[in-house]
């Protein structure tokens, strides 16, 4: 169960970088825009890293025991983690 709920959970916070991504891209992107994207990415990374390197989850606090017992909450903070670096609009 835990695991489905972070997965959900994940996936659309991915999905809604992913639009503002869509959304911002193209001609009108300037540095105003860029800056609030990467700044709103970064609450989406910095918890992902979190939970992996110190098993702090936010709102919830320290849980090692979920890392350990599910460590596909590892693997899924690590993994969207690096989708959401690699997400940003650009000026195509």
């Amino acid at each position: 169960m835990v695991v489905w709920v972070f997965s959900v959970i994940v996936i659309v916070g991915y999905l809604a970088i992913f639009w503002l991504k869509l959304r911002l891209s193209g001609e009108h992107l300037n540095t105003a825009r860029l800056s609030l994207f990467l700044i709103l990415n970064g609450f989406f990374v910095v918890p992902y890293l979190d939970i992996v390197y110190n098993d702090k989850f936010l709102f919830f606090g320290y849980h090692p025991e979920v890392v350990s017992e599910y460590p596909a909450v590892g693997w899924l903070s690590l993994l969207f983690a690096i989708l959401h670096c690699f997400t940003f609009p650009g000026r195509n």
